[in-house]
């Protein structure tokens, strides 16, 4: 009874504890220079931001990101542009191919 009692109150601990986090979302512009196209990503162009923003998950190459969802009009190699961004969400991710260098994603919201 003693063992029902505990294992009853661990999966109500854990089934309230454990709710889904939303992806954060920046509510600033931060400004960033469109440095290409990613190597193994599709069509995913590679950012860079110009000054560090401590949100940001750490990228192996200094403020480089895959920017998904960046708009059409602004994939120009050297483009200056401002962005409000988010992460991917986890159903959101996708595999690369690991040929090229590996950045972190950031999902764009909205460029001006």
């Amino acid at each position: 009874m003693k063992r029902a009692v505990i294992l009853l109150s661990l999966g109500v601990f854990l089934t309230v504890s454990c709710e889904k986090q939303e992806p954060q979302v920046s509510d600033e512009y931060f400004k960033v220079t469109v440095l290409g196209k990613g190597f193994d990503c599709g069509n995913t162009f590679v950012i860079r931001f110009n000054e560090e923003v401590a949100e940001l998950p750490d990228s192996p190459v200094k403020n480089h990101y895959y920017a998904d969802n960046l708009p059409e009009k602004h994939k120009i190699e050297g483009k200056n542009i401002e962005n409000q961004f988010r992460f991917p969400k986890e159903d959101a991710m996708y595999a690369c191919t690991l040929m090229g260098p590996t950045y972190p994603h950031i999902y764009i919201l909205e460029v001006k």
